[in-house]
């Protein structure tokens, strides 16, 4: 892990696998198990690091758990299912219209 945040924060190129197999390999990685994940890694960030440095390891954070999620989802055909925004257009009178 200390490789992997030191690559991924540092650009020290230290980390060397491939987390978006290692993690597509999880038959039951959920959505959950990411935001249980984040909120731990979060506690522990404020925990351990200075406020600016915290607040970067959460932002990055929170961009890779969003990228292994699509990424997992995508290689086992399991997009999300869109919002009910990405489901409709804004007309040029402002009212939105279903595109389903």
């Amino acid at each position: 892990m200390c490789d992997f945040w030191s690559s991924v924060l540092l650009m020290t190129g230290r980390f060397k696998g491939a987390p978006m197999a290692a993690h597509a390999r999880i038959p039951d990685i959920r959505p959950t198990h990411f935001g249980c994940w984040l909120h731990l890694f979060q506690q522990t960030a404020i925990e351990i690091c200075p406020p600016e440095a915290a607040a970067l390891f959460i932002a990055k954070s929170e961009m890779i758990a969003q990228s292994l999620q699509f990424g997992i989802a995508a290689s086992r055909v399991e997009l999300p299912a869109a919002s009910a925004a990405d489901r409709s257009v804004k007309l040029s009178d402002g009212a939105r219209r279903d595109v389903r």
